[in-house]
């Protein structure tokens, strides 16, 4: 689960991608528990420490970009609740997510709103250009 911490010379610190939160294995169940499986864990891994190692404080984020919403990429989310960090995501994305958390229809597999049926290379091309006019308007 990668989280990316970008500088930018105008806008500060942009955070790309949360990971799966602190306590992810006894939020999640045993079940994607043991899906994403730890191993030789330790407390400097979580979000917040290794921002810190950069210098940084989490609290120095200015904003969050959030490529899909499932909990191994926005689960880390908990550390912007109550702040006034804006969290970015594609528009379909949020509306899926509000959908599946209101009629309990998501198990965790689905095609991404925007992506095309042609293959990855078109995705990663409707992601990066969804990002950039993100990054454009932070």
């Amino acid at each position: 689960m990668i989280s990316v911490l970008i500088y930018h010379p105008e806008e500060g610190l942009i955070l790309f991608e949360t990971g799966a939160g602190k306590d992810y294995p006894e939020v999640w169940g045993p079940q994607l528990g043991d899906l994403f499986a730890r191993e030789n864990y330790t407390e400097e891994m979580e979000l917040d420490a290794q921002i810190r190692l950069t210098g940084n404080d989490i609290r120095d984020v200015k904003a969050v970009i959030i490529g899909h919403l499932h909990l191994d990429h926005a689960g880390g989310l908990e550390h912007f609740r109550g702040t006034d960090v804006p969290i970015y995501t594609h528009e379909l994305e949020l509306k899926h997510a509000f959908y599946s958390v209101a009629s309990k229809t998501d198990l965790g597999r689905r095609e991404d709103p925007w992506r095309t049926r042609q293959g990855h290379l078109e995705a990663d091309q409707a992601i990066t250009r969804s990002l950039s006019a993100i990054i454009s308007s932070v």
